[in-house]
């Protein structure tokens, strides 16, 4: 209800302010209903503004004639009420952008371009607004502060803006009001002016029509006198004379042919003793009482009124005869009327101010106004002499000075706003800081906070800083002890203690421990803050409770708390006691657990365990989702060989670097494990289609093509990958392993670094190689395997010069069981190392039996690749032939092209063979990737051909030139040639015809039992 009787009483007054408008200078009236709508837009918000501003500013309306004055402080009021809502609090502030961006340059545009009014018009209208504007919106911020101070109001104002607009304004209405006494003063100077002239004016026009009638009087009396014509006729003032009216008698005329009736007619006016003056017909008539004779004298009325030009007229004044209302004569010569019309005011006596007789503002209607003077002269009796002086040219100057004068008043407005505000600050400063400095003043107290309570000159504001100063030291006295005795409490905790106001969650206190673990307060607030914010059941519970969170510490490591709160209540604040435990060794030792039972130390992948489990959850979700799962189970190709020749160290270091390169191939959600040495399995769910499970498989195997590095050497290896799809290769987790390691394995077989998909197939053949890695085991055990010879033969002398030893094993069951099923088994299952060490002891004890029966030959014995790459090789092989006392000149290594171009350790190895007195052969030259720079470096003994370039000679022409280049390669680096395969005469004649070799095959003899070939070495002895 009291926001309608505002509304009513703010409109009500806003229609008075307009309508009883003040004057405050001439012509320039002060109208105060802006007052009451900047008071409606402070208060109300915009849409009430809206309609205040549109009742009470359509009055203008009907004042003014035109709505470009409605129109302007209408917006006035909409953009004060929305800077005063959004912005800015003070309306003077307010008003003083709105006049100064958007007002100022609406005047011109309506008064100038619409109604075309002068440009000074428009000048002083723009100023007089703009003023008007300024000077309401600083009444209006007089009153609001007074309605702030004096009504129930819910409103706050600062200090800074009361002083600023107090002092503003009592300076600005001082400059408003010296600005309208200094006007008045010019204005009411430029009317005691004319009113002078006026008067010295009127007294010498009196003085020259006393003259003027002297002259007239002294012809009258020549003529009296004399009678003589003569006399007269060169008077330029006497047009006729004539005497004794009654008789019609005339005396004299300067116009011929004039009638007595013609002269005297028109001129029966009174005639005294004194010359008494008649104007009728524009003639003057001068009668004189002369011997009871009435002597008229006519003269021409543009004669008097040339006299008048002549003898008495000033500039900008206009003389005027008048017979009642009837202008007789003037001295203007813009004489539009014959009547003289006008409201007169009388001023003093015989000076008179004439106005307009129409309606019109009164700047216009001065400036068509007039003062008149009234001239009496005796011998005009019957009519009225006026001396008029028109005021336009002073109401033009009198517009200028009023522009200048609002100009001025405006910058010093302006200026006068810079220098309060300014003044305001340097006054209240002391109190401000004063404000600032005991605002929440026992909690700055309780903090420790340094306070420099303001000095000032003002004795009031440096006596309310010396109370605060007092207030403030006996606070900190009592809240000193108090802090004593809560410290102690607090810091008695073993734990990390804080203390937080549940309304605001801020942290009131905390512990030592809670600073040693997470640094000062600053650091306090961070770390915790976000936490509290977020875990509002960590401190909304009235019990004690227990929950775990992560903070980060001074040192911004990240650490588990276990947070127990208590919920209390003291003098009505809500404060949470939060007790914290560090439970990193905690977590430290359960993850330490769970790492061992679930993860991989060495590669941190997922174990068998987790891996099982895993593997459980993925079959689990394939049958909710009916899409499918792969299984890859990875196995690393030749790990045994770069553990056992570069170490352990090394090979822990590729298990990593292999885990990291197959991760960096396959999704974030996809799980790879390492169940065990060197094999890994790999889970891929949600699989639509096998196409994107080879993709997978193929990048990985891809990736391998790069070396591995550690300590500055590199080396090469692959993956055998065998898949299994989930439900297509099995229904549980068994037998998806059991067929994917079947397809690792069949990888294997076709010769390592690739992959395969599980096929039933592949059951029957994994079962079969287990039967034979079965019994493989078992021969070995009982030295069942044997090995035969195959000769060496020279092809010059035909005479057997070498044997190659090459494996053998007969089963009792299977019967001959070839050396390329079971020797890759060995490999696979790790059998290699034994089968090696077996053939190279029975080949050193054959040699030795040979040698004393007196069969001298060299003997060649082929070395895998896994036990050249052990470290230990080149030991445990002189160690064998040291054993069995064996000359290493006999004996003659094969190895293959793989190992020759390895590494720097295979040329270090091979050069120490080389130095004991091993021969060294390349075996299967051709079919891999030795260099010429390799041959010469590793300095190789012999070249053997491989079996693959003999079969096709001599009918083949690449494999003949292929065997012509071998040979004469071998020729150039100095190396022997053995051919190996040779099973037909023509193949052998075309070796001869090549040049000295060395050659074995079938085509001489197969492999032999040691007996057999000592019986066929001296079958053939020469």
């Amino acid at each position: 209800m009291h926001k309608i009787i505002i509304f009513l009483a703010l409109v009500i007054f806003g229609l008075l302010g307009n309508i009883f408008n003040i004057e405050m200078f001439f012509g320039v009236n002060q109208i105060f209903g802006s007052v009451f709508v900047l008071l409606a837009a402070w208060y109300f918000p915009l849409r009430i503004t809206l309609l205040i501003a549109i009742i009470v500013q359509g009055y203008t309306y009907y004042l003014w004639g035109h709505p470009y004055a409605y129109i302007s402080f209408v917006l006035e009021a909409l953009t004060v009420g929305f800077l005063l809502k959004y912005r800015i609090k003070n309306i003077f502030i307010a008003d003083a952008i709105y006049w100064l961006f958007i007002g100022v340059w609406l005047v011109p545009i309506f008064y100038g371009d619409i109604m075309g009014f002068a440009d000074v018009q428009v000048e002083l209208i723009t100023l007089k607004q703009v003023t008007n504007g300024i000077l309401n919106a600083l009444i209006a911020t007089l009153i609001s502060i007074l309605i702030i101070r004096y009504s129930k109001m819910n409103i706050k104002t600062n200090l800074r803006e009361i002083v600023f607009s107090m002092m503003l304004s009592l300076i600005s209405l001082s400059l408003y009001i010296s600005a309208n006494i200094m006007t008045e003063q010019y204005f009411r100077t430029i009317k005691e002016n004319v009113s002078k002239s006026l008067q010295q004016d009127a007294a010498h026009l009196k003085n020259e029509i006393d003259d003027f009638s002297e002259r007239i009087l002294g012809d009258i009396g020549q003529i009296i006198d004399s009678m003589s014509l003569t006399t007269i006729n060169g008077s330029k003032l006497i047009n006729y004379i004539y005497i004794n009216r009654d008789k019609k008698e005339l005396l004299y005329s300067k116009k011929d042919g004039l009638k007595p009736d013609e002269l005297f007619k028109p001129f029966n006016k009174t005639c005294t003793n004194n010359p008494l003056i008649f104007v009728q017909n524009k003639k003057m008539q001068l009668n004189l009482k002369y011997n009871s004779t009435c002597l008229t004298v006519g003269i021409s009325l543009e004669k008097f009124r040339d006299f008048i030009k002549k003898q008495t007229l000033i500039a900008n004044e206009e003389i005027l005869l008048l017979d009642g209302e009837d202008i007789i004569s003037t001295t203007s010569t813009n004489l539009i009327t014959t009547k003289f019309l006008g409201n007169e005011r009388q001023i003093s006596e015989n000076l008179y101010q004439l106005f307009p007789d129409k309606k019109m503002p009164k700047m216009k209607l001065w400036k068509n106004s007039s003062y008149l003077y009234k001239v009496e002269h005796p011998s005009f009796k019957n009519y009225t002499i006026l001396v008029k002086h028109s005021f336009g040219k002073y109401i033009d100057e009198l517009q200028k000075i009023y522009i200048l004068t609002f100009k001025v008043l405006l910058v010093f407005i302006l200026i006068s706003s810079i220098l309060v505000y300014f003044f305001t600050l340097i006054i209240i400063r002391p109190i401000l800081k004063l404000q600032n400095l005991s605002k929440n003043l026992t909690d700055k107290v309780i903090n420790d906070k340094q306070l420099l309570w303001p000095t000032s000159n003002i004795e009031e504001i440096m006596s309310l800083s010396e109370s605060f100063k007092n207030i403030t030291n006996s606070l900190k006295s009592i809240f000193q002890e108090n802090e004593e005795r809560y410290k102690k409490m607090l810091n008695s905790s073993n734990d990390m203690v804080l203390v937080i106001d549940m309304k605001s969650k801020k942290i009131e206190d905390s512990n030592l421990n809670y600073k040693n673990m997470f640094g000062d307060e600053t650091n306090i607030n961070s770390s915790i803050q976000e936490i509290i914010s977020k875990n509002d059941s960590i401190l909304n519970d009235k019990v004690t409770n227990h929950s775990l969170i992560y903070l980060r510490d001074k040192d911004d490591v990240k650490i588990p708390i276990r947070a127990d709160s208590q919920y209390l209540n003291i003098k009505n604040k809500n404060i949470t006691i939060l007790t914290m435990k560090d439970v990193s060794d905690e977590i430290e030792a359960n993850n330490k657990i769970n790492t061992l039972a679930y993860y991989d130390n060495l590669t941190k992948l997922p174990n068998r365990t987790l891996f099982e489990d895993r593997m459980q959850h993925a079959i689990l979700n394939s049958k909710r989702t009916n899409l499918q799962v792969a299984l890859m189970f990875i196995d690393l190709d030749n790990f045994k060989i770069i553990n056992d020749t570069f170490g352990h160290r090394a090979g822990d270091k590729l298990l990593k670097d292999v885990a990291q390169r197959i991760q960096s191939n396959i999704r974030e959600n996809d799980t790879l494990s390492r169940i065990g040495g060197d094999e890994f399995t790999l889970i891929l769910e949600n699989i639509e289609n096998r196409a994107y499970i080879a993709d997978i498989a193929n990048k990985i195997i891809k990736s391998f093509r790069h070396p591995f590095e550690f300590d500055a050497k590199e080396t090469h290896s692959s993956l055998s990958i065998g898949i299994a799809i989930y439900p297509d290769d099995g229904d549980n987790l068994s037998d998806m392993m059991k067929n994917a390691d079947t397809a690792m394995y069949r990888v294997k077989e076709l010769g390592k670094n690739n992959f395969e998909f599980f096929t039933h197939s592949m059951n029957i053949d994994a079962l079969e190689h287990l039967s034979i890695l079965v019994k493989l085991k078992k021969a070995l055990d009982d030295e069942i395997l044997e090995l035969h010879y195959q000769p060496q033969v020279c092809s010059n002398s035909g005479q057997i010069t070498g044997a190659e030893a090459l494996l053998r094993w007969n089963d009792s069951e299977k019967g001959f069981i070839s050396p390329e099923l079971f020797i890759q088994l060995a490999e696979n299952s790790g059998l290699m190392g034994r089968i090696e060490k077996f053939v190279l002891n029975t080949g050193s004890r054959q040699q030795i039996i040979w040698q004393k029966m007196g069969i001298n030959i060299q003997m060649s014995l082929n070395i895998s690749n896994q036990q050249f790459n052990k470290s230990e090789f080149v030991k445990d092989t002189l160690n064998i032939f040291d054993k069995h006392d064996v000359d290493p000149k006999t004996i003659d290594l094969e190895l293959t092209e793989r190992i020759v171009m390895d590494s720097e350790e295979s040329f270090n190895k091979i050069q120490a063979l080389k130095n004991a007195g091993f021969e060294i052969s390349l075996d299967d030259f051709g079919t891999g990737q030795s260099s010429l720079s390799y041959l010469k470096k590793f300095n190789i003994d012999k070249l053997k051909i491989d079996k693959s370039f003999i079969d096709d000679i001599p009918h083949d022409e690449q494999s003949c030139s292929i065997v012509k280049a071998i040979v004469s390669l071998s020729d150039a680096m100095g190396m022997k040639i053995v051919a190996e395969g040779v099973e037909e005469s023509d193949q052998l004649d075309f070796l001869n015809r090549l040049g000295s070799y060395t050659y074995q095959g079938w085509y001489f003899s197969k492999a032999l039992p040691a007996k057999e070939f000592e019986e066929l070495y001296f079958s053939t002895k020469i």
